[in-house]
């Protein structure tokens, strides 16, 4: 997740992801920014993966 407000459709996604066992990661933006506060609130509460390059998010993908 890249970008996601407090409460938002991205946020919704990424908790079904976690029901089925699916790798959740988020890419945090500034904390001053409303469209951010999702993917904080997500790494905060444990619900992703923080990603901060490329090789973050290989280790998340099959293969």
């Amino acid at each position: 997740m890249v970008e996601a407000r407090w409460r938002s459709g991205a946020l919704n996604t990424a908790h079904h992801a976690e029901t089925i066992a699916r790798h959740v990661a988020a890419v945090p933006g500034s904390v001053h920014s409303a469209n951010s506060a999702g993917c904080h609130r997500l790494l905060k509460d444990g619900g992703a993966v923080l990603v901060t390059d490329a090789a973050d998010l290989a280790v998340l993908l099959p293969g």
